[in-house]
């Protein structure tokens, strides 16, 4: 059944990442394109993505998977060479304190 009769809240199509597809399924559903950002190899903005017609954009666990990859640079760093440099690009207490009391402060 072609998915322009299903009538989907929603089209979401992982591992989209070139305009021109972006475009072409934007402009052939009925109803706002997904796509998944945060993929190696997917490197389109926000606005480019806004541009070419896109509704709503997940990242999935990419922001995990990232985390992730600075904790094992870390841990290697640590067994490997026994140095602590990684904690060099850490948030001070005060600026998390500060990030957590600017996020409370736009909820309310």
């Amino acid at each position: 059944m072609p998915v322009s009769l299903l009538r989907p809240d929603c089209l979401f199509i992982p591992g989209i990442g070139d305009p021109k597809t972006i475009g072409t399924l934007v402009n052939s559903i009925n109803g706002p394109l997904n796509v998944v950002m945060g993929l190696s190899h997917n490197q389109l903005t926000v606005e480019q993505l806004r541009s070419l017609g896109v509704r709503r954009i997940s990242i999935g666990g990419s922001l995990a998977r990232a985390c992730f990859h600075l904790i094992r640079q870390a841990a290697l760093e640590i067994m490997n060479s026994g140095t602590f440099t990684y904690a060099d690009h850490q948030y001070s207490q005060k600026e998390l304190c500060d990030f957590f009391a600017e996020y409370e402060a736009k909820t309310k």
